[in-house]
């Protein structure tokens, strides 16, 4: 069997000032990522995302929500599922614009 190569995933990001590693590899279940606040850390699914390359940076991004929403208070304020859609939405609707713009197209 072909050994597995870990894409090309930041160690850490920084939101609001906080360091927040960046784990590739074992997530429960079939997520594709988690976002953990105690300690704050974004778990990637390495299975998944080898499978699924392209899929990647919306994952990370789809996280990194849920770490400022976390940093920023609102999860103070919204539900799990409020919160769930939220992240989606911006995945779904704002990242694909900003591949856009990053593409010159």
């Amino acid at each position: 069997m072909a050994r597995k190569t870990k894409p090309n995933v930041p160690d850490h990001i920084v939101i609001g000032g906080h360091t927040i590693p960046v784990v590739f590899g074992d997530v429960d279940g079939d997520d594709w990522g988690e976002f953990k606040s105690e300690p704050m850390r974004i778990d990637l699914n390495a299975r998944r995302h080898t499978e699924h390359p392209d899929l990647l940076d919306s994952t990370l991004f789809h996280e990194a929500w849920h770490a400022a929403a976390e940093i920023s208070g609102l999860t103070e304020i919204l539900t799990g599922k409020q919160e769930e859609a939220i992240a989606k939405c911006l995945e779904r609707l704002m990242w694909p614009l900003l591949q856009w713009r990053g593409s010159g197209e």
